[in-house]
């Protein structure tokens, strides 16, 4: 599970710490509902988006915050992991401002193929 960055979009007017704020009480609406219907959650990090001038609206440094805070929410459920990807893009290309070439999403459903 991820709420990714399109629930960071309703953070546009508010500062930084306003929004990781949001953004966990997002988290933890999403997990309190799945909490009794999933065996296991694994929460996905949200992962590094390119910073440039043309994708100016996001920050890695915001995002890094709001990965802490669904980290933080997710403590809170006996059936939680989360499962930190921050680091394992490093080696891929994005072909936008949030999304990797293929392959990096081809290696994340290897991985979830080999827990299962």
């Amino acid at each position: 599970v991820n709420a990714g960055l399109h629930d960071e979009k309703i953070c546009a007017n508010f500062d930084e710490e306003h929004c990781i704020k949001i953004y966990q009480g997002n988290v933890r609406v999403y997990l309190n509902m799945l909490h009794h219907v999933c065996g296991n959650i694994l929460w996905v990090s949200l992962t590094p988006v390119m910073e440039s001038e043309k994708f100016s609206r996001r920050r890695n440094v915001e995002l890094v915050g709001m990965n802490e805070g669904a980290r933080m929410a997710l403590r809170k459920f006996e059936n939680g992991v989360f499962l930190d990807v921050w680091e394992a893009t490093g080696g891929f290309e994005h072909v936008d401002d949030a999304h990797f070439e293929e392959v990096y999403y081809q290696e994340l459903a290897g991985l979830f193929a080999n827990l299962m």
